[in-house]
């Protein structure tokens, strides 16, 4: 009555697929639409692309893909480029 749909679902993520994904994205994003376009001018973005996008295989964390994100923008030589979220299990039972 209220409009919602109750239902269970079961969902199955290949993870290597998603963390590609991840990086596509981040790449794009960087290339495109990097705050200051004067500091990329000398770049190559697709070398940078091909340079980190075998790594991504390698990775078997979150956090290891975390670490290409990084290194890939690092390429930029700016302190205003971060890498946040991911699926990352906190212990907040700390003694």
């Amino acid at each position: 009555e209220d409009g919602w749909v109750q239902n269970k679902v079961n969902l199955v993520v290949d993870i290597k697929k998603e963390w590609h994904k991840i990086y596509d994205e981040a790449w794009q994003l960087q290339k495109d639409i990097f705050y200051n376009p004067e500091l990329t001018h000398d770049i190559n973005w697709d070398n940078i692309y091909k340079k980190y996008k075998h790594l991504v295989d390698r990775a078997s964390t979150r956090n290891e893909l975390n670490d290409i994100l990084y290194e890939m923008q690092g390429e930029l030589k700016s302190s205003h480029a971060y890498v946040y979220g991911g699926d990352f299990n906190f212990n907040y039972n700390i003694k």
